[in-house]
């Protein structure tokens, strides 16, 4: 099964949602073991590594970013070897306030559950606790293999679906709910990872700070550059 990990960098709930950039990462991995591999934390002796995670308990980029020198190598460390992992897939999106939020999980879903069977989503629950599911639409109205054609989130999107089916034609759609699990991204590697690909994301686009960002670009996806990741 593929697992789905969720997580936002920047809390649109306390600043202009106009004015104030958010970033949703996620990262897609058919093994959970594999962000239990790559977020280790190092077994070398230094207080300053010893120091950050007694405090904070878990790989964060912005807290690892503001950190003591060796806490920042070990974010480079970290990052470069996410971008090395070809079993990962690294998605971004770009967004401004609530409305544009919500237009973003949607892209983000249907770029990438869209090729996938059985999926799993864990969200941090920061990021997506007014959600409890996202939906897939499946065109079954021909005897060729099932097409997506629509994945939305919760009630938030789809009030009423019989309106939707009408919307895309579909003579025998086929409904899955799949349920969106809130956990701590303290608990989650995943989680975890999903926040450092945001940050990295967030600090090149807001502050032009592209150290971060560079280490992890040729793997991530940014889905609000690519219209033919979008859905239609």
């Amino acid at each position: 099964m593929q697992t789905i990990y969720l997580d936002i960098s920047g809390d649109v709930e306390f600043r202009d949602p106009n004015q104030h950039l958010c970033v949703l990462g996620m990262v897609s991995c058919a093994n959970s073991r594999i962000p239990q591999i790559l977020l280790k934390t190092p077994l070398e002796k230094n207080k300053q590594i010893t120091d950050f995670f007694r405090q904070h308990g878990e790989f964060k980029f912005s807290a690892m970013r503001n950190a003591k020198p060796r806490v920042q190598e070990l974010l480079e460390e970290t990052l470069c070897a996410i971008a090395k992992e070809p079993s990962l897939t690294l998605y971004a999106t770009t967004m401004r306030g609530k409305k544009h939020e919500i237009s973003a999980y949607v892209y983000t879903f249907y770029s990438s559950v869209e090729q996938y069977g059985d999926v799993s989503v864990i969200a941090d629950n920061g990021s997506l606790d007014e959600y409890t599911h996202f939906f897939r639409v499946f065109d079954a109205s021909k005897d060729e293999k099932r097409r997506t054609v629509m994945i939305g989130l919760g009630d938030k999107i789809v009030t009423n679906t019989d309106e939707l089916t009408l919307q895309f034609g579909l003579k025998k759609p086929e409904w899955q709910i799949v349920p969106i699990k809130h956990e701590r991204s303290h608990d989650y590697k995943g989680i975890q990872i999903a926040d450092l690909i945001a940050g990295a994301v967030r600090r090149n686009e807001e502050l032009n700070d592209s150290k971060w960002f560079d280490m992890i670009s040729h793997r991530v996806k940014m889905l609000d550059r690519d219209k033919k990741l979008r859905h239609p």
